[in-house]
């Protein structure tokens, strides 16, 4: 039976992909230090994220939520649950959740809640980068604008880019209905500057970890584009999405091919000048970076980290996105358009390969069809062979 139960609910673009990674990549270490990630895979954890959300759950959904709420009752220690998009999460579903979980258990856990804080002028460029990588041509301020609009979206970016999502002014009070003060912890993104695994570092401080070796090498990670490319992607995003027929097809299809292929495969190969914003959007977002930081300030929360760190973005070595020229883009296109190509061509020569073997194929057929018709015209037999009745039914 848990005696802990973390749950690790964002912020989206907050290095949540690579805690998820960490936490996957080293499951059945953790597991003997008594930390244990319940569910087959990652996606099972968005399968409870879902489930918490959901009025009227589909099956599947249902079953894996209910398999994984069994493994967090069997697991003997500590349980942790990671999912950028609880912060999705209305008051009563989480109150219906947070409920859920005491009640399965015979004594009930302590709940805990971890939240990644970064800075939120980083946080929304991200945000602007992830909505171009599947095709949708927002502009940075129509971003901005979205995230404090009212929206009767049900779904994508205008359902999920919001304050409500992003900023902890607005997520951790949800959750704060529910969770103590001392059980929310809210862990700043530190800086490159000192290191790449400290953000592990104080995850291990909350879980208990600190003397548990884990693997941080090979580990997933969001990859980045330079300016030139983002605005690129916000000028043909939407033509790409038109021509992979995204309004029919499966809603994986942008992943896969401008999310994976074109953009962390072949558009962040060539890096460019980090993403600058305009002076206008900058002003909105420095305001709304204060406030949240004045809220967590004076919170009483467990703070893992310095919030100073979150005052940290410059606007140095930066190229705004109003000062992207057409040669700009160009450039960025002719990175793109070569392994595009070369993809073409390695698609069509397999395609050629298939066709001549099957071309083969049937050769070989027709010849055994005309040696059996040969064959049967001398046999007095009237009944066709099992062979010659298999290959005439095909």
């Amino acid at each position: 039976m848990a005696k802990r139960v973390f749950v690790h609910i964002g912020a989206p673009k907050a290095a949540s992909t690579y805690i998820q990674s960490t936490l996957w990549a080293n499951r059945d270490l953790l597991a003997t230090a008594g930390v244990c990630v319940p569910g087959r895979r990652h996606s099972d954890h968005t399968k409870v994220e879902a489930f918490i959300r959901s009025s009227t759950p589909p099956t599947k959904v249902s079953r894996i939520y209910n398999a994984v709420m069994n493994e967090i009752v069997e697991c003997p220690g500590t349980a942790i649950l990671s999912q950028e998009w609880f912060t999705l999460a209305s008051n009563t579903q989480i109150q219906d959740f947070i409920s859920h979980v005491k009640n399965i258990h015979d004594q009930e856990p302590e709940i805990h809640i971890i939240f990644n804080a970064r800075d939120l002028i980083s946080s929304v460029t991200a945000a602007w980068q992830e909505q171009l990588k599947l095709g949708y041509g927002y502009s940075i301020r129509e971003i901005v604008t979205n995230l404090s609009a009212d929206s009767t979206a049900t779904k994508g970016p205008k359902y999920r880019w919001k304050w409500s999502t992003l900023d902890p002014a607005e997520v951790l009070p949800r959750w704060n209905t529910s969770i103590p003060s001392d059980y929310i912890h809210v862990v700043p993104v530190p800086p490159r500057s000192l290191g790449s695994d400290e953000l592990w570092n104080r995850y291990s401080k909350i879980l208990g970890l600190a003397d548990v070796n884990v693997n941080l090498s090979n580990l997933n990670a969001n990859e980045s584009i330079g300016v030139e490319s983002a605005v690129l992607l916000q000028r043909i995003g939407p033509s790409l999405r038109r021509a992979i027929d995204v309004e029919n097809a499966n809603w994986r299809l942008p992943h896969k091919w401008i999310r994976h292929y074109v953009s962390n495969s072949i558009l962040s190969e060539h890096s460019g000048h980090k993403i600058g914003l305009p002076e206008d959007v900058l002003s909105i977002l420095r305001e709304r970076a204060e406030a949240s930081l004045s809220f967590l300030r004076d919170s009483s929360f467990d703070i893992i980290g310095a919030l100073d760190e979150l005052e940290l973005y410059s606007t140095e070595n930066r190229v705004c996105i109003d000062d992207v020229t057409d040669t700009d883009m160009l450039e960025a296109a002719s990175n793109l358009i070569p392994p595009l190509l070369q993809r073409l061509r390695n698609e069509a020569d397999r395609a050629d390969a298939l066709e001549n073997e099957n071309r083969q194929l049937k050769s070989r057929v027709h010849g055994l069809r005309k040696k059996l018709d040969s064959s049967h015209s001398k046999d007095t037999s009237s009944r066709p062979s099992p062979l010659r009745r298999l290959i005439f039914r095909r």
